[in-house]
C-alpha cells in the first residue's frame, strides 16, 4: 500500500502543502505583519507631528520667540536616533560574522537557522552559563569539571583522576586514619559519580568478610576471662551448669517436634474433613441423579396408565355397539 494521495500531491510544485509553498506563504505573511507595524508607527508620528504644529498654530506670535528651533526638527517620515545600549548577542557568531536577516526573523527566536553552515541551538549551558550547547557536550570549556566556583576545578573524567593521584605526593601513614573498602568505594560515587563493577565489589566484600573473621584485642580478652571464670568452678559445678543446658536443648527439641506433630494432625485433618466433603458432594450427586431417573419413570407409568384407560374406554364402547347390534336383530 502507498503513503496516500496527499503525500504525492504534497511533492507537486504547484500543490499548497509542498514545504517551499508553506515557507513562501509564512515569508510573504510575516513580511506583511512587518508592513503594517511600519505603516502603524508612521501614522501615529504623523499624528504627533500634526498635534505639534496645531499647537505652534495657536501660540501665534508667541512663534517669533522660538527663533530658527524648527529647523532643527526631523522631517515627517524619518525615525530619531534611539541611543540605547545595544543587546548582547546570544550566540558567537552574531558578535564574529554580523549575518544579515530579514526583518521579520530578527528577533524572532523561534526561526532557527543555519548561517555560514553553523548549527544554532536555543540552549544554555548551566555551568559556562553561555548558548549554543549543554554541560553534557565536549565542546562546553567546563566539561568534566565539578564546577566553574572553585580556583582549582576538580575533574570528574576517571582517567585524569588516576593520573592526578599518581602525581599526588605520597603522604604520611601516620596523619591519616584507616579507612574501610566499603566507604572509599561509597566516597568515589558520592563525590565523582563513579561506581565499580559488580565483580570488583564482590572481590572487595570478601576480602573484608575475610580481615573481619580474625578476631580483635577486646574479644581475644572476653574470652580470656570466660575461661578464667570457668576454671574456678569444681566439677561438680560444671557437670550441673552442662546437664542445665542439655536440658534446655532437650525442651527446645521436644516443642519443635510437639510443633511439627500439631501441625502434621492439622494438616491431616483438613485432608480428612476435604475428602469427607467431596464424599458428601459426590452422594448428594448420585442422590440427585436417581432422583431424576425415578421420576422420569413416574411420568413414563403415568402415560402408560393414560393409555389403558383410553384403549378400556374404547372396548366398552365397541362392546356395548355390538349389544345393540344384537338387540335389533332379534327385535
Amino acid at each position: 500500500m502507498g503513503k496516500g494521495f496527499q503525500n504525492f500531491m504534497s511533492k507537486k510544485d504547484f500543490h499548497p502543502s509542498a514545504i517551499w509553498n508553506l515557507k513562501r506563504k509564512f515569508e510573504a505573511i510575516e513580511k506583511q505583519k512587518m508592513e503594517e507595524k511600519r505603516q502603524a508607527e508612521m501614522d501615529e508620528l504623523y499624528k504627533k507631528e500634526q498635534e505639534i504644529l496645531e499647537h505652534k498654530a495657536l501660540l501665534g506670535d508667541e512663534k517669533a520667540k522660538v527663533g530658527l528651533s524648527f529647523m532643527y526638527d526631523a522631517p515627517a517620515g524619518i525615525n530619531k536616533r534611539e541611543e540605547e545600549t545595544k543587546p548582547e548577542p546570544k550566540f558567537e557568531w552574531q558578535r564574529k560574522y554580523n549575518a544579515p536577516r530579514e526583518t521579520y526573523a530578527r528577533n524572532n527566536d523561534k526561526i532557527v537557522d543555519q548561517p555560514f553552515g553553523i548549527e544554532v541551538r536555543h540552549v544554555r549551558c548551566v555551568k559556562c552559563k553561555k548558548w549554543g550547547h549543554l554541560n553534557t557536550d565536549s565542546e562546553c570549556p567546563l566539561f568534566s569539571k565539578a564546577s566553574a566556583d572553585d580556583d582549582i576545578l576538580v575533574s570528574t573524567n576517571p582517567s585524569e583522576i588516576f593520573k592526578a593521584g599518581k602525581s599526588n605526593t605520597q603522604v604520611q601513614l601516620g596523619q591519616q586514619q584507616p579507612v574501610s573498602n566499603g566507604q572509599l568505594v561509597y566516597e568515589m560515587k558520592e563525590e565523582h559519580g563513579l561506581l565499580l563493577k559488580q565483580k570488583i565489589l564482590s572481590n572487595i566484600r570478601t576480602d573484608e568478610c575475610l580481615t573481619a573473621l580474625g578476631k580483635s584485642e577486646a574479644e581475644k580478652a572476653k574470652e580470656a576471662a570466660f575461661q578464667k571464670f570457668y576454671a574456678s568452678f569444681s566439677d561438680e559445678d560444671k557437670l550441673k551448669i552442662l546437664k542445665k543446658i542439655l536440658k534446655k536443648e532437650e525442651r527446645k527439641k521436644k516443642k519443635k517436634e510437639e510443633k511439627k506433630k500439631k501441625l502434621k494432625d492439622h494438616m491431616n485433618m483438613n485432608q480428612t474433613l476435604v475428602m469427607t466433603r467431596k464424599e458428601a458432594n459426590r452422594q448428594l450427586r448420585e442422590l440427585g441423579e436417581s432422583l431424576d431417573s425415578l421420576n422420569q419413570l413416574l411420568i413414563k407409568l403415568k402415560e402408560r396408565k393414560r393409555l389403558l384407560q383410553l384403549e378400556e374406554d374404547m372396548l366398552k364402547e365397541e362392546l356395548q355397539k355390538k349389544a345393540r347390534d344384537r338387540c335389533r336383530q332379534h327385535q
